[in-house]
């Protein structure tokens, strides 16, 4: 057989013997199997063919025949006509001729030859099978013994298919005795989802053809494995038959899921790993590792750990390797550098093991970069934490309310439901749970605003400080929160200093904080004294504040969270009303609900101001409104909203707007006016300027009924373009706001019949057949001219991309309460790009048609008016190489 180096002289050459077990099945084959090029030389032989031409071995045959048709054929000129046939058909079945043996004696063959061409076509070699038809000759004893003696299941079937011989391992694999497998339909060991293989396999094999597929085939007790089928034709007693070698490939395939099934979790996993080698090279990588240091698994697979590893050098490894066949798992953190530059972080895991006799390291890889930046985080947040208890300019109280939560809980296993009523009424127990309160620590702020002279000496008279009578109201409230399940508590309260001064504060207490130990409560106060004098001075300006505000010449007002309002001047009642008890949404636009999108509550969550105009507000008006972070005298975030009156300013920006537009769109109606005159005229024009420059250059000599019919042709045609004339100046009027549109009940059949003379002209040039089945009892309500047009410009763009010969056909159903027309063709079609642009004024879009002929690409666009003018709707399905469809709807008449 054939080498590798055949395969490389013949590039693309599919040589007989490339694959290893159909190159065994065909050494042994009994019928001969050849490859030998067009001008007479032998690439390659069976054994079977060599002995067939008297020689010993295949290679005796190639080195000593150098010119087959002198060497091999008893007539040389046989040769040259099996070539040309073969040149001419590509394939030769049973063609019979006659050679000569080594030894000189004349034998007649059999053959079943095809044509190998190359990339371009030409012929390059020839392959086929040889049996030798000589009157007497068998070689089925010959035969017999190497079927039988294969390893490989082999099975003969006729040509319809039927077993007509096995050898003893196809008898094991199918679990059948010889004789009953005899006679069986090849279709009966072929599992039902695979029958169509088998069907392509007779098909093949009747051309001449070699077979190789996977399949699933049947034994005889029912079970099923996976096969693998090649096979081909062979002439056995003077007639063909099929041969068929199989395998069963379960374990194989069995083995190959198992592996992709490994192979695809380890490349779905995160993290990284390496198999590396006693050199520290790297065997294989999964996807994890190329994703996370951002190398190719080409580039991963030819570089080793000192690569990635700057801790590991070449001169290092050998002491790792050591290191880590000594302790067989290894745990570590060390750092990869990406393909990029940049350091990863990892956590190490190194097993040594052995396999297959060969040392290596299965090393799973970690990224612990969110591990160390969260420590980091960590470390600095407690030094955050560490700078604010010491740094904070307020006071800050940790404090353990363990003993307290053991009070609520006796409390509420006596069914205590009214908390403020209870320790009103029990004062005791008030005065318990402030014994109760243990304070752990204090910062140093909290030692100065409370006057102590040391944290020691401080936290000994907190007792002293908190239990008067201004303090219990405060401890009561945050005794209450707690009890109804609040986390946080604010609120303002008076205390006593250590020399006995009142000080206002605002608390804020949060009850277990996240991670703390249960009973942990974190307390900060900030001295407000100073505030509450400011305030009296403060309450004066907002008074008068509040009286400019009454006067400004625009709404003001206050809204809440809660879309409450708060505030409303003057300006604001007069234009919408009382607000009172009412949500901003139901004042200002009378809804039940919030608005979906509200600038104003955007303020709320951005903390910053917003801008927005108002047009046609409920009063009529438009305004110019100024959105602004407010905060209540009482702590309440707030939006304080002012909404300036632009309705005279707006009008004339709409009035500009509404001009600039008009005159926007009257230029660019003019422009397309042009280019669709253009685009419906030239063909009718094109007509008339060919039919004329005959009667122009050939008058004198053309018979007066030539003349008579050109003359008929060009009044043809100008009626067309008078015809395209009325229409387009129609259009332009309607475009400009001249033209009434006055659509009428019109038979859809009189309507597409009397569109079509400019598209029938044009298609009969091309022999292009344009079919309209539009049934006649179809009424439309429709302008006439303006469907007219729209007939006859889809119908002649259908004409101009079909090919000569072509086929157009008009049809139309009953879609209610529409009538759908459809004008399809099966032209060139258009690709998705074209398709897609076809509406719009685009140079990309347009192509030419099938004889290049031009257009504007304003034909659609005047359609689409047109219908959508009418109230319906107008769309485009196509594919290039498959045609087009246009669609649009009218109005239906029932």
């Amino acid at each position: 057989m054939i080498d590798s180096r055949h395969s490389s002289k013949y590039n693309g050459l599919f040589v007989l013997g490339d694959d290893q077990d159909c190159h065994e099945a065909l050494k042994n084959a009994p019928i001969g199997v050849f490859t030998s090029t067009p001008a007479g030389g032998p690439l390659s032989a069976n054994p079977a063919m060599a002995r067939m031409l008297g020689y010993d071995t295949p290679d005796e045959l190639i080195s000593s025949v150098t010119d087959i048709a002198l060497q091999v054929y008893a007539d040389p000129r046989d040769r040259e006509s099996f070539i040309r046939l073969l040149e001419k058909q590509g394939w030769l079945t049973n063609h019979k001729c006659r050679l000569r043996r080594k030894d000189g004696t004349i034998i007649s063959i059999s053959s079943n030859v095809r044509a190998v061409r190359d990339k371009d076509g030409l012929m390059v070699a020839c392959q086929g099978f040889c049996t030798e038809i000589t009157e007497g000759k068998e070689l089925e004893d010959q035969y017999r013994g190497i079927f039988d003696a294969s390893k490989d299941p082999m099975l003969i079937l006729d040509m319809e298919g039927v077993i007509r011989d096995i050898n003893q391992a196809a008898c094991e694999l199918y679990g059948y005795m010889h004789e009953e497998m005899i006679g069986l339909s090849g279709r009966d060991l072929v599992h039902p989802d695979f029958q169509h293989l088998f069907g392509e396999f007779l098909k093949t094999a009747a051309r001449g053809g070699t077979f190789f597929t996977e399949s699933l085939d049947i034994r005889k007790d029912g079970s099923t494995f996976s096969s693998e089928v090649k096979g081909g034709v062979l002439h056995f007693r003077n007639r063909p038959h099929f041969f068929a070698i199989v395998r069963d490939i379960s374990r194989r395939r069995q083995a190959q899921a198992a592996m992709e099934r490994v192979r695809h979790s380890l490349d779905m996993i995160t993290d990284s790993v390496f198999w590396v080698d006693e050199a520290g090279d790297f065997w294989d990588v999964n996807e994890a590792a190329c994703r996370n240091l951002g190398y190719s698994r080409d580039e991963l697979l030819n570089m080793g750990v000192a690569d990635i590893d700057p801790h590991c050098s070449s001169e290092t490894w050998p002491h790792h390797w050591e290191e880590m066949k000594r302790c067989k798992v290894m745990k570590m953190e060390t750092t990869h550098q990406t393909k990029d530059g940049r350091m990863l972080p990892v956590e190490v895991v190194v097993h040594n093991q052995q396999f297959g006799g060969i040392q290596y390291n299965y090393v799973l890889a970690r990224d612990i970069t969110d591990i160390k930046r969260a420590e980091a985080e960590l470390a600095d947040q407690k030094a955050r934490y560490q700078g604010i208890w010491n740094e904070a300019p307020v006071s800050i109280w940790e404090e353990d309310w363990s003993g307290v939560l053991t009070i609520l809980q006796r409390l509420q296993d006596q069914g205590v439901q009214d908390y403020p009523a209870y320790f009103d009424q029990h004062p005791e127990v008030v005065e318990e749970a402030l014994r109760a309160v243990k304070i752990l620590d204090v910062n140093e702020e909290t030692v100065r605003m409370f006057r102590g002279r040391d944290k020691d000496e401080f936290m000994h008279s907190l007792q002293t400080v908190f239990a008067t009578p201004d303090t219990l109201p405060g401890f009561i409230g945050e005794l209450v929160a707690l009890a109804e399940g609040s986390h946080t508590y604010r609120t303002e309260m008076c205390l006593r200093n250590v020399d006995k001064e009142l000080i206002h504060v605002l608390l804020t207490m949060s009850f277990f904080p996240k991670n703390a130990k249960p009973g942990m409560v974190l307390v900060s106060l900030v001295d407000i004294t100073d505030k509450k004098i400011v305030e009296k001075a403060l309450k004066h300006e907002r008074e008068r504040f509040f009286m400019l505000l009454e006067t400004f010449p625009g709404f003001i007002y206050l809204q809440a969270p809660d879309y409450s309002v708060r505030y409303v001047n003057k300006f604001f009642m007069d234009q919408f009303g009382d607000p009172s008890g009412k949500h901003c949404y139901e004042v200002m636009w009378g809804r039940t609900a919030p608005c979906e999108l509200c600038p104003t509550f955007k303020v709320f969550d951005t903390k910053t101001p917003q801008e927005w105009e108002w047009l046609h507000a409920p009063d009529g008006r438009s305004y110019a409104v100024h959105d602004y972070p407010f905060i209540d005298s009482d702590g309440t975030e707030l939006v304080l909203e002012i909404g300036i009156d632009i309705t005279r300013r707006k009008q004339a920006e709409e009035k500009i707007m509404i001009a600039n537009e008009q005159l926007q769109r009257a230029n660019a109606e003019k422009d397309k006016l042009f280019s669709i005159i253009a685009h419906d005229l030239k063909s009718p024009m094109a007509g008339v300027f060919s039919t004329s420059q005959i009667l122009a250059r050939e008058a004198e000599s053309l018979p007066v009924e030539d003349i008579r019919n050109i003359s008929a042709e060009m009044h043809k045609s100008s009626k067309n373009i008078l015809e395209l004339l009325n229409d387009l100046m129609q259009w332009a009027r309607i475009s400009q706001g001249g033209m009434d549109f006055s659509p009428e009940e019109c038979s859809l059949y009189e309507l597409v019949n009397s569109s079509l003379h400019t598209a029938h002209d044009m298609a009969g040039k091309k022999q292009i057949t344009i079919q309209s089945d539009i049934p006649e009892d179809f009424t439309v309500q429709a302008d006439q001219p303006m469907i007219k047009t729209v007939l006859r410009n889809v119908t002649i763009n259908a004409v101009k991309f079909t090919h000569r010969g072509g086929n157009i056909s008009i049809t139309a159903r009953v879609a209610q309460p529409f009538v759908e027309v459809c004008i399809r063709d099966d032209g060139i079609g258009m690709s998705e790009k074209i398709l897609s642009t076809v509406f719009s004024v685009d140079k990309a879009k347009r192509q030419l048609g099938t004889d290049d002929e031009k257009g504007t690409g304003f034909g659609l666009i005047l359609c689409k008016e047109f219908v959508e003018k009418h109230g319906g709707e107008i769309r485009l399905e196509s594919e290039p190489g498959k045609g087009t469809k246009v669609f649009f709807t009218l109005q239906s008449v029932s």
